[in-house]
């Protein structure tokens, strides 16, 4: 509850100290700013998501910065800009102003400062009134600082659209059509915040839109008054806006709420008492992107592609402080523990590559998980190839960190419980949509927290492929090629084999293995790049690259990840390398010999061999697919550790103890074999 708290005390800086009182005091609209224009018939500005906050970058003030603003579509007027901006612009403060929220409370005063001009791209506005505070007093750890707030008002002249699934502000001239109580309605012309209507418990309130609140649907105590909830609100914590702190609680509704034709079914509500209205926060209008006729007085809402939240869990608990957990690499990786509903912790496959939990049917069992339905899935070549059972899970909690309602599914998989050895399934990418989440390699260790990746670090964009993975572009030797991120990829970049002839190589390929997927085995070659990869901008000189002709699409694994910190941002689509050194770049870690053959890894017991490559060391030995390894240079395997075994097949003079049809045979391989 601690860290749920410290996320709502940042989420309901509801409006921002931007209500009919500043109104009331001589703030109005008629005098937010003296003349705006716009360079064309649209604008499009990017946006970065914090948690659910809005972040404007490239805002220029008086012909200074770049600066950071946030969006705020409860911030009424032309905007508000943070004490530290005014004291850089050497401002002189040209009166007062007290300020409020949504309760309608006496706030601070604040004093007003007139622009000479504000420029995000091609929309200019001049003469702009803005008022000033610390803004960076409560917020800063989950957005980092800000320079000021963009006011909704400041772009009152052309339809203004809050796109959350391109994760861009848009500004275009015309009108929209008139309400239709569907997915065009009406705003009250009265207020200074957009205002519409919403239906509770068969009643309509007023909801403030109010892209500034990191919160979910939000009411006032009269409005819980009226509905029913699934158990007792609770106190949650301490809210704070500008005119002070005030207690919240938290509960289930019962019912649905219907904004025009969207209908959100039994949602967890916040209660904020002081409030006198509905108030929509970030995690409610994330789902879609909102456009507003301010000159007419409409809003028109359009749902945005669901997939990336499809899997997400409903609710996501990242406290203040970042959480770090140990991360261990099985097979090549990255593997850590987790709770389920309470139980365990449990060992998972922390897979890009996945886009939900996945449970082995023995751990559905165990949990007694009901079972919800059917469906299919499948991986890139082999789609929808497995039937699996469909879950919900009430909690996944990794370290300090936990995730509520969770959708998942179970299957059963030989494979994973026979090679990795303890692992009990699969945690997809779309567990940490609401935080940062990196992959740590140098310090085998994972990290999830608060913040956002931008334009302003060093992070690269990523894109979601019709898969729905995480794919980046990148260079080798001056070639565009573009893959998943697959951390369940033990492999370096595993490349389609038609780009084995467009390369430059250090020498032909070679047969090193096959590989396995539900729709079946390929061969796996090997290469050296003659010149360098550029992979999110760190170098890689002469990488290992592997070929295969089963994927049209490129894939990096853990083993080329794992020489950096891996950052992902879901929200922003941006991902971020670290290496952990000050060199810009890294060598790739010289490719291990191998004998050609492919053990089964995990498990106490013999090692199966899944495969011996033609013309390999291995093959030359006798050694045969189906050959289960006893021992290991003389050493009983029930007396070695997975460490060991693995240790000791990667050495060389190697002597293989086998069973093969009830006999035992000692095999003698040596590198020095190899042709």
């Amino acid at each position: 509850m601690a860290r749920f708290l410290t996320s709502l005390i940042t989420a309901l800086l509801l409006a921002q100290g931007l209500v009919p009182l500043a109104h009331a005091q001589g703030f109005s609209l008629d005098d937010a700013y003296e003349r705006v224009t716009l360079e064309g018939e649209r604008a499009a500005f990017p946006i970065t998501l914090a948690g659910t906050q809005v972040l404007v970058d490239g805002v220029m003030v008086n012909g200074q910065g770049p600066f950071r603003f946030m969006f705020d579509t409860g911030g009424a007027g032309g905007g508000r800009i943070d004490v530290s901006l005014a004291e850089k612009l050497g401002l002189e403060p040209a009166g007062e102003v007290q300020g409020g929220d949504g309760s309608r409370r006496p706030g601070p005063m604040m004093p007003i400062y007139e622009l000479n001009a504000i420029q995000i791209g091609a929309f200019h506005a001049e003469g702009v009134r803005v008022l000033s505070r610390d803004y960076n007093q409560f917020g800063a750890d989950a957005r980092g600082h800000i320079d000021g707030i963009l006011g909704f008002h400041l772009f009152q002249e052309f339809l203004l659209t809050l796109d959350y699934g391109r994760r861009e502000l848009r500004l275009d001239r015309g009108v929209l059509p008139d309400a239709n109580g569907a997915d065009v309605l009406a705003m009250d012309p009265d207020s200074m915040a957009p205002l519409i209507n919403v239906t509770m418990a068969g009643a309509e309130h007023e909801a403030h839109i109010d892209s500034g609140s990191m919160g979910p649907i939000t009411v006032p105590q009269s409005v819980a008054d009226q509905l029913t909830f699934a158990e007792e609100p609770l106190v949650i914590g301490q809210a704070r806006t500008v005119s002070g702190p005030f207690d919240i609680l938290s509960a289930t509704y019962t019912g649905d709420i219907h904004v025009g034709e969207f209908v959100v079914a039994q949602p967890s509500i916040v209660i904020a008492p002081p409030m006198r209205t509905v108030n929509l926060g970030g995690q409610f209008l994330r789902d879609f992107a909102w456009t507003f006729d301010q000159q007419n007085d409409r809003v028109r809402i359009s749902p945005i592609d669901p997939d990336i939240r499809e899997h997400a869990p409903k609710r996501s608990r990242i406290g203040s402080t970042p959480t770090r957990v140990p991360m261990e690499r099985l097979g090549g990786r990255p593997v850590i523990e987790a709770s389920i509903n309470g139980h365990g912790p449990y060992k998972f496959i922390l897979d890009t590559g996945a886009r939900s939990v996945i449970l082995n049917d023995d751990l559905a069992a165990e949990l007694q998980l009901a079972e919800e339905g059917r469906t299919h899935v499948g991986a890139p070549g082999a789609p929808q190839d497995v039937e699996v059972r469909q879950h919900t899970l009430d909690s996944i909690t990794v370290g300090d960190t936990s995730f509520e309602s969770i959708a998942s599914i179970s299957w059963v998989d030989d494979r994973m419980q026979r090679d990795l050895g303890g692992v009990r399934g699969i945690i997809g990418m779309t567990l940490f949509t609401d935080g940062l989440l990196t992959f740590d390699f140098p310090h085998d260790e994972v990290e999830i927290k608060r913040g956002a990746l931008s334009s302003l670090d060093a992070s690269s964009p990523y894109a979601i492929d019709h898969f729905g993975y995480p794919s980046i572009t990148f260079d080798l030797a001056g070639s565009t090629a573009s893959g998943h991120l697959d951390t369940g990829n033990p492999g370096s970049i595993m490349l389609p084999g038609k780009l084995e002839s467009v390369l430059p190589l250090e020498k032909p390929s070679t047969v090193i293995g096959k590989g396995r997927v539900a729709g079946g085995e390929f061969e796996i070659r090997a290469a050296t790049l003659n010149g360098d990869a550029t992979i999110a901008g760190q170098r890689i000189r002469h990488p290992d690259l592997y070929f295969n002709d089963f994927f049209e699409q490129a894939n990096i694994g853990s083993t080329l990840l794992a020489q950096f910190a891996v950052t992902i941002d879901q929200v922003n689509q941006r991902i971020l390398f670290v290496a952990p050194t000050d060199q810009a770049a890294l060598p790739q870690p010289v490719r291990r010999r191998t004998y050609g053959f492919m053990p089964a890894m995990g498990g106490d017991g013999p090692i199966e061999i899944r495969g011996v490559v033609p013309g390999s060391i291995a093959e030359k030995a006798g050694l045969k697919t189906g050959d289960r390894i006893v021992a290991i240079n003389g050493t009983e395997l029930n007396e070695l550790d997975q460490a060991a075994r693995d240790g000791a097949l990667r050495g060389s003079p190697l002597t293989l103890t086998i069973q093969r049809e009830g006999e035992r045979l000692d095999l003698h391989l040596s590198f020095e074999d190899a042709d």
